[in-house]
């Protein structure tokens, strides 16, 4: 079994990419940036995703605490929900004949900053802990 200590990169990263997302957020509703960093962003949030993923699977095999579980759980559960929000918003624009239906829209920026201030808390509850 590993430690649990060889985890602390995740913990880090974590935090890292709160911040980030923090940033993004800010970022989607600019119509202009959104489109030049899009390319950027989404390959990063998918390699999030399948980080969480097989870190998830790798946790529970290795038979760590539930503490441990609780970062790649979320963020897979905070990409399905934004999946099915986009979806949504994305088909109420259209029905409404909006073109750029996040520009100006200060709830995706704080929604994201609330879940990253939960990960970033999170993840230095899990660096702190012995």
């Amino acid at each position: 079994m590993p430690r649990k200590k060889s985890y602390k990169w995740f913990f880090i990263s974590a935090i890292i990419y709160a911040i980030l997302k923090i940033g993004e957020s800010f970022i989607v509703t600019i119509p202009v940036m959104s489109q030049k960093l899009a390319p950027i962003l989404i390959p990063i949030s998918l390699a999030w995703l399948i980080l969480s993923i097989v870190l998830l699977v790798k946790f529970i095999r290795n038979k760590l605490p539930w503490t441990y579980l609780v970062l790649p759980i979320y963020y897979i559960a905070d990409f399905i929900l934004s999946f099915i929000l986009a979806i949504i918003v994305g088909i109420s624009a259209i029905l409404n004949g909006i073109t750029d239906p996040l520009s100006g829209a200060s709830w995706i920026i704080y929604i994201t900053t609330i879940g990253a201030i939960f990960e970033i808390g999170y993840s230095i509850f899990m660096l702190t802990r012995k």
